[in-house]
Formats: structure tokens, sequence, C-alpha cells
């Protein structure tokens, strides 16, 4: 059974790093983001770190395996801080994603998942008081909220941002339209 579960976990991945492999000359083109462009969507193209979905995945699914196959939760809670360690370490040396933005919200993402773990270990003592353990669960359910308020902050003022942006182009794109119409006017009036 465990063989099984690993390799449903593991498969998917060998197919879709195959895939970005062969194409990695075209993964630019606009026919390309249209096909497969979701897999790759503000990743950065550039050398090895259009690959970063793997590292990505595939810690989740180890954390994951882990849950299923180890039975002592203190272990998994200090694996997760341990493996969310060096992805901050890989985001911020190897720069995986396109935009600056991106890659500090995913960076303070990870750096409060760390935080958010250290109530987790305290809380795991058996020989904490009641009080103490509420007190924890507080602070947990607080760094969850400041995280999950990071992104929908973030979200909402991306959205914004590009809805200017796709703004500010339709005007643009309708003064090409009258500037055009005034040159053909004077062509045609010459």
């Amino acid at each position: 059974m465990a063989i099984i579960l690993i390799a449903v976990f593991l498969i998917p991945e060998i197919p879709l790093v195959w895939l970005l492999w062969r194409n990695k000359e075209h993964l630019y083109l606009p026919s390309m983001r249209k096909k497969i462009g979701a897999l790759y969507v503000g990743v950065n193209l550039d050398d090895e770190r259009r690959y970063d979905f793997v590292v990505f995945l595939g810690r989740r699914k180890l954390f994951i395996l882990l849950t299923l196959f180890v039975g002592h939760p203190s272990f998994i809670v200090h694996f997760f801080i341990f493996s969310t360690v060096w992805y901050v370490i890989y985001v911020g040396h190897v720069m995986p994603l396109e935009e600056k933005s991106d890659r500090y919200l995913q960076l303070v993402n990870e750096s409060l998942l760390i935080i958010a773990c250290y109530p987790i270990v305290l809380f795991v003592n058996p020989e904490l008081e009641r009080i103490t353990k509420d007190n924890y669960g507080s602070l947990f359910i607080a760094i969850i909220s400041i995280l999950i308020g990071c992104n929908l902050t973030f979200a909402i003022v991306k959205s914004i941002l590009n809805c200017k942006k796709a703004w500010r182009k339709k005007k643009l794109d309708k003064l090409r339209v009258q500037v055009l119409e005034i040159k053909k006017n004077r062509a045609l009036l010459r």
C-alpha cells in the first residue's frame, strides 16, 4: 500500500517535467502559453527555475506521506519547520517567480508558516497547563489570521492594479484610434 501511495504521489511530476524540458525553447510563445501555460504561470522560465512547481509540490507531498506513515506529530512538525526553512532559502536564492512582489509574498507566507509552527511544537507538550495551551492556540490562530490577511490584501491590491492597468490600456487604445482618424482626415483634406 505504501509503495502505491508513493508512486501515486511521484508519478504526476515526471511527465510534467518532461513536458517542460522538451518544450523549454518554446515556453515563451503565446501558442505554448495557451496550451500548457497554467503549468508555469508566474514562474521564471530561465534555466532550471521553471521546475519550481516540482520542489513546491514535492515538499507538500512529502509532508502528506509523513503524516500518513509517521505516527509522531512532533517529528512531523519539526520536519515541516526544517523543510520550510530550506524552502525559504531556495526561494531567496533561486528566485523562481517572475514578479518581485510574488517572491516577497511567498517568502512572507513561508516565514509566517514557520512562526505558526512554533506554537504547535509547544502545544504538543503534555505537561503544559490548559490555560497555556489556550494561549498557544490563540497565538496560532492570530498568526494564521495574519497570513490570510496578508494574502487577501495582496490579492486585492494586485487586482486593483491590474484593473487600473487594463483601464489605462483601453483608454490609450481609444486615443490611438482617435489619432489615426485625425491623421486619416488630414490626409484626405490635403
